[in-house]
């Protein structure tokens, strides 16, 4: 089995867009539930292991690196003064900022997995006709 580089889907054993869906739904929900500004290992864990756990899921480079991001943002998110860096002025926290990037990375990797799974759809609806063809 081969390993997608170019942000390109590949159709091979081993893609798992339920299970992508769903690690992606549950990331969301820690993004959304939790408070973030302060040290909480429990939520970077969990962040963590959902994010490695997905990047299994789907050879695509653009897909991972948004998992990726999401890691970072949790990082900053999830600590004392990290999140600090991310702060609009040095009156305010960075937490905010932090979510609206996570959000938005989420949404990008909901996106993704929609245009991932279209594609594929397209292709094996693609090759369905080709097979009736020659067997017609």
């Amino acid at each position: 089995m081969g390993e997608e580089t170019s942000g390109a889907p590949c159709a091979r054993r081993g893609e798992d867009f339920a299970g992508a869906v769903s690690a992606c739904r549950q990331l969301r929900a820690i993004f959304e539930s939790t408070k973030g500004g302060a040290k909480d290992m429990r939520s970077l864990h969990r962040v963590r292991e959902l994010c490695a756990q997905a990047s299994r899921l789907l050879p695509d480079s653009v897909y991972r690196d948004r998992l990726g991001q999401l890691q970072n943002f949790a990082d900053a998110l999830f600590s004392d003064r990290r999140n600090q860096a991310w702060a609009r002025n040095r009156t305010t926290s960075g937490v905010p900022s932090l979510r609206d990037r996570a959000r938005a990375t989420l949404d990008a990797i909901d996106a993704r997995l929609h245009s991932l799974m279209a594609r594929r759809r397209s292709r094996s609806e693609t090759q369905v006709r080709r097979q009736a063809m020659v067997a017609g």
